[in-house]
């Protein structure tokens, strides 16, 4: 047990980013626990029966395993990697508030138990998208959006993300981390997936409010000097936002908030960057991309792009089988944000899209890692 609370340390220590192939990665240390869990047969609850029942540390296994499937589950939708973890080979059972028996990190052990069910719906959504990335026409995940609208309708008011208002006076560490891959999933399953066509994907209104909201998820860590408690996939969580608000930038009445959003994400990466080299990776690619996103007047007699219904609906409840997006955010208000206040109000404006807006080559999705000394086609934003 020693052995693996010591190498689970190394999910920390991340020298190089994931771009270039390498063994000091949280991947390949993540990697290297579960299969030490494995062959000592962690991953399967011990027999009642069990000679040496009463020995275990199931707390200390339960805490071990479920770290260490939470963290590979992120990884595989970050990086786009295959879940190595089957559930149905796992029998051990979940987390319990038991398995934290010091008082002081009770509060802390029921986020790490609403964490890990969350990542295991993550998994899901890594395994979805890996699975139909190469579909022209993919369907959208319906049954697991309503996974994440449960989740996030069963955290009890104490663990809520307190952005209600225009300025968090109950702050938590931990709920703001907790709600960080949240908010990147909504991102990256209401994304319209890139093409040759479409060089940039395309943000439906879930997608920009949830931006938005980890925009102000950052502002508040940010004004805290938290940035250091940040995990190195943060970056990654905020690049997906920023490819959302690149959408939201274009549309007159979500411009100016959208702009205040993105210079909180990249003053938030910057920062990240002094700990975490894949937050570099990130930096660049945000001042490449983000000044050609000023882009001139719109032929009128251009072909507007889909219209996402941010008036009635009517758009995005087509393809999301009649799920209210407005139920994946219980905590945002009008007063979360700018950008929240537009979404949130009924407006008569509609959105739309200009394919061609972002037909400019040197956007190009992938082209946001170029600088990267990469050794694979390996892409962060792969999805």
């Amino acid at each position: 047990m020693t052995s693996l609370k010591a190498i689970s340390l190394f999910y920390w220590w991340s020298p190089r980013p994931p771009t270039i192939l390498h063994r000091h990665s949280s991947w390949w240390w993540t990697s290297v626990i579960i299969r030490h869990c494995q062959q000592l047969g962690i991953h399967r609850e011990p027999s009642l029966d069990h000679p040496l029942r009463q020995q275990i540390d199931l707390s200390m296994r339960r805490r071990i395993w479920w770290t260490a499937f939470a963290r590979e589950r992120l990884t595989a939708l970050c990086q786009s990697k295959p879940c190595v973890i089957d559930p149905e080979d796992c029998t051990l059972s979940e987390p319990t508030l038991e398995d934290f028996p010091n008082p002081l990190t009770k509060g802390d052990g029921e986020i790490f138990i609403y964490w890990v069910r969350l990542c295991a719906i993550i998994g899901k959504v890594a395994k979805y998208m890996g699975r139909t990335c190469d579909s022209t026409s993919p369907t959208f995940p319906a049954h697991l959006a309503r996974e994440l609208i449960h989740w996030v309708q069963s955290l009890p008011p104490h663990l809520q993300l307190p952005i209600g208002s225009d300025s968090t006076k109950t702050f938590n560490r931990n709920i703001h981390q907790l709600h960080l891959p949240y908010l990147a999933v909504i991102i990256v399953i209401h994304l319209k997936r890139s093409s040759s066509t479409q060089p940039l994907p395309q943000a439906y209104p879930p997608a920009i409010l949830a931006a938005t909201c980890m925009a102000r998820v950052m502002k508040d860590i940010l004004s805290r000097g938290g940035t250091r408690f940040l995990m190195a996939i943060t970056g990654w969580y905020c690049g997906t936002a920023f490819i959302a608000l690149l959408q939201a930038l274009r549309i007159e009445y979500l411009s100016k908030g959208a702009n205040e959003d993105l210079d909180v994400l990249t003053l938030a990466v910057d920062q990240l960057r002094r700990m975490w080299p894949t937050a570099g990776v990130f930096y660049s690619g945000f001042s490449r991309l983000r000044p050609s996103t000023v882009v001139p007047d719109i032929d009128d007699q251009r072909a507007p792009g889909p219209e996402l219904g941010v008036g009635d609906g009517a758009g995005y409840m087509a393809m999301a089988d009649g799920i209210d997006w407005t139920a994946y955010f219980p905590f945002a208000t009008p007063q979360t944000s700018v950008v929240a206040s537009r979404l949130l109000i009924p407006h008569h404006e509609e959105l739309y899209f200009d394919d061609a807006v972002f037909a400019d080559p040197m956007l190009q999705f992938q082209d946001l890692f170029q600088a990267c000394d990469t050794l694979s086609d390996a892409n962060l934003f792969a999805y």
